[in-house]
């Protein structure tokens, strides 16, 4: 599987809630291979190790997901529940854009991704309420198996 990818950070490690939005205009078929896979089912790394680390599994929610991959300047939003939205880092100083990669050979989300800046982060939904500004970001393209990330 290969999937563009947004991840926003909380700085904390693990998430103690696990939530899954879908998109109204998939499939059942789709539906029920993204729950499999969300849930750790078929194995692939990161999949495997998230549902560890949840205390409680929110019921899956079909909502419009609207989801723009453009480099340092993607981002999605979950209609009415949240959205994170992804930019450069600016230099405080010049303003100029701070373009940098992190490089991780046995990383289990993805090998090499663009820093960024999620300039907002938000949820607000059932036992999930967060809001952060200006946080540790990362994007990329990745390539996804039964055994982890591989690209």
């Amino acid at each position: 599987m290969e999937a563009e990818y947004i991840q926003s950070c909380n700085c904390d490690w693990g998430c103690r809630i696990g939530a899954l939005y879908i998109d109204e205009n998939t499939t059942s078929e789709q539906r029920k291979a993204v729950e499999e896979i969300f849930s750790g089912k078929h194995g692939g790394g990161v999949f495997e190790i998230f549902p560890k680390t949840w205390t409680k599994k929110l019921p899956t929610k079909i909502v419009k997901v609207d989801f723009h991959y453009n480099g340092y300047n993607s981002w999605f939003k979950v209609d009415g529940i949240g959205e994170v939205r992804s930019a450069y880092i600016s230099n405080p100083v010049t303003g100029e854009k701070f373009k940098g990669q992190i490089v991780l050979p046995d990383g289990i989300n993805w090998k090499k991704a663009m820093v960024t800046n999620i300039k907002k982060w938000w949820i607000g939904d059932r036992d999930i309420h967060a809001k952060h500004d200006n946080r540790a970001g990362f994007v990329t393209t990745l390539k996804i198996t039964d055994k982890g990330c591989v690209g």
